[in-house]
């Protein structure tokens, strides 16, 4: 089965580098609103035709704001924010989403030939099963695969212990979002060109 170190630091850089991103261009489109209003107002003020015969001869007011401002500054204190936040959170991650979705049941079970006690040879007896759940995505619509996996036990020597069918390998170990959902987030970010953070907004309209 495949670790999770790597694609988690992987995704946790994606976010960081994506915050800086976001701060860089808060400050660019502030400065340029800025500079567009005023503009506006020299423009079309009391004073429109001195100021646009001037405006060949002189520089924007908001040069200076430009060279001195330094969104490098403030992209390094978003960063240290993300850090302290993803150590905090570490290992708590969780999928939450509506209890009317659909449900796919999906069954492993052993193979016949492994149904059989080793020491007594009598068959196993099903004592139970173990569900494990991923949610999925398919056609623009969430559903739920349930991965049914009966338990079983020798009924004269338990001490045998429990046995059951593995579960498939999975990308990022333990990770309640199914192959399918990984996909369309990584498809809609780098070919939709669609920030993380706006794919969480649509989830959460989904009560996801």
């Amino acid at each position: 089965m495949l670790t999770s170190s790597k694609p988690t630091a992987d995704l946790q850089d994606l976010v960081r580098r994506q915050a800086q991103l976001i701060e860089q261009q808060s400050a660019q489109i502030a400065l340029l609103q800025e500079q567009l209003s005023w503009l506006k107002k020299q423009l079309f003020g009391a004073k429109s035709e001195r100021i646009v015969a001037d405006l060949g001869q002189q520089s924007l007011p908001f040069a200076e704001a430009e060279v001195a401002a330094d969104p490098v500054a403030a992209a390094t204190e978003e960063i240290r924010y993300q850090r302290h936040k993803s150590a905090k959170n570490r290992g708590n991650d969780t999928i939450s989403y509506p209890d009317d979705l659909p449900v796919e049941r999906r069954l492993l079970d052993l193979p016949e030939d492994e149904k059989i006690c080793a020491e007594t040879g009598e068959p196993l007896v099903r004592i139970g099963e173990e569900i494990t759940r991923k949610l999925a995505r398919k056609a623009e619509q969430f559903f739920v695969i349930e991965y049914v996996r009966p338990k079983y036990a020798s009924r004269k020597d338990p001490d045998q212990g429990i046995l059951t069918a593995a579960l498939p390998d999975s990308v990022i170990a333990r990770c309640p979002a199914d192959e399918s959902l990984l996909a369309s987030i990584l498809t809609a970010k780098y070919a939709d060109h669609l920030p993380l953070y706006r794919q969480a907004q649509m989830l959460r309209r989904s009560d996801v």
